[in-house]
């Protein structure tokens, strides 16, 4: 069955990556995870960000500077 991808947003917060964990658990396809970097981050984020794309499920992460 041919499906439109399925786009996720994230902000690298507690909600929405909960969400997306919540996504991948039950195996929930998603194509894309894109993340808007400001460039402002905390040194933390960027250590999520890192194990976030090492998550065996869902989508790619893309990170796009604003």
């Amino acid at each position: 069955m041919n499906r439109a991808p399925a786009i996720v947003a994230w902000g690298a917060g507690v909600d929405s990556t909960a969400m997306i964990i919540e996504l991948a658990a039950p195996c929930e396809p998603f194509d894309m995870t894109p993340f808007a970097d400001p460039g402002a981050e905390q040194a933390e984020i960027h250590i999520v960000i890192a194990v976030f794309r090492r998550m065996p499920r869902g989508g790619t992460l893309r990170s796009f500077p604003v």
